[in-house]
């Protein structure tokens, strides 16, 4: 139960980020979010984490948070 927990935090801290970051940039593609999003990952993974930032986007895309046209993400007002 602890290592879901420990889980469940990770995501949700890294779900905020996202949103901290895109609202910093104003609107981002999914390859200039990732840096930033994933600073603390290494280069060679972005590609694993571009994944998993996609995930993220569209699952807060379906609680109507951020939206996307043409492959640019930006928050929702």
């Amino acid at each position: 139960k602890k290592v879901l927990e420990a889980l469940r935090a990770h995501r949700l801290a890294r779900e905020d980020k996202v949103l901290r970051k895109l609202a910093a940039l104003g609107e981002a593609s999914l390859d200039a979010l990732i840096p930033m999003v994933y600073d603390d990952v290494p280069a060679d993974r972005h590609s694993w984490a571009r994944l998993t930032l996609h995930a993220h986007l569209i699952k807060l895309a379906q609680q109507g948070r951020v939206s996307e046209l043409n492959g640019i993400w930006r928050l929702r007002a």
